[in-house]
């Protein structure tokens, strides 16, 4: 005779990613399941874990872009070389599926840590790739990004300075005046206006 009362067995605790798991678990991975990855690390400072999980995933989808790109996210700030590298890899998979915002934003965030490693022609052909993308996806707000950063190459490379400001100048003239960059579209034209010798 079972006795009136058996205590169940004890369930694992929830983790952090228990839900992104939860998503993940359909195939192909998709984009909100990669992401819930990216913002639980972000929240919880647990980019090691997030990279260490979406890393198993890729393992089993070695193409998948919207791994690929949230991997180099939460690498981002951990290792510069191979989060360029996922977003490298990242870029020709949206540009295949007509993701081309996502395509610009792997392309653009590869060339900032290209940029910070001093690799500048590198950073270079990456915003050139960026803007196109940029273009295609009809995202003017990301298409001035990209010309802010090209506008700071110019600047690093002390070359080409009045193309810098023209650049500068139409973002300035395009970009809505609550624009959320327009400090630092300003700053940079100042920054420009003085390698130029002032502020004519």
């Amino acid at each position: 005779m079972l006795p009136l009362w058996t205590p169940l067995p004890a369930l694992a605790p929830e983790t952090p990613f228990q839900e992104c798991e939860r998503k993940a678990a359909e195939r192909p991975v998709g984009g909100a399941a990669a992401y819930c990855f990216f913002e639980v690390a972000a929240g919880a400072e647990l980019q090691e874990e997030a990279a260490r999980r979406l890393s198993v995933h890729l393992e089993r989808e070695p193409d998948n872009p919207w791994l690929l790109f949230h991997l180099g996210r939460v690498l981002h700030g951990l290792d510069a070389e191979a989060a360029t590298k996922h977003y490298r890899r990242a870029a020709p998979g949206f540009a295949s599926a007509g993701e081309h915002r996502y395509e610009a934003y792997a392309r653009f965030n590869a060339s900032r840590l290209l940029r910070g490693r001093g690799r500048l022609e590198e950073a270079a052909e990456a915003l050139r790739h960026a803007e196109r993308a940029a273009e295609r996806a009809g995202d003017p707000n990301l298409r001035h990004q990209v010309m802010i950063d090209r506008a700071v190459l110019m600047q690093l490379g002390q070359e080409d300075l009045e193309t810098a400001r023209q650049l500068l100048l139409q973002v300035r003239d395009e970009a809505p005046s609550d624009w959320h960059y327009r400090a630092a579209l300003l700053l940079e034209l100042g920054n420009v206006h003085l390698l130029l010798g002032g502020f004519a």
